[in-house]
């Protein structure tokens, strides 16, 4: 869901001739890329842990 945010708000970026609705899809894009990333991190962390301890 993340990355389709991420993907709809790049494309509508590249489609906007306005600069404040340029900016706000930018500002879209990096957010759900951090939170993208973020995910990925905590689900890196989780796979490290001994599940069957918890």
């Amino acid at each position: 869901m993340l990355f389709s945010v991420k993907l709809t708000a790049h494309a509508a970026y590249g489609m906007s001739n306005e600069s404040i609705a340029k900016q706000a899809f930018k500002t879209i894009e990096e957010t759900s890329q951090n939170a993208v990333n973020e995910m990925r991190a905590l689900i890196g962390n989780l796979s490290q842990l001994d599940l069957s301890k918890v």
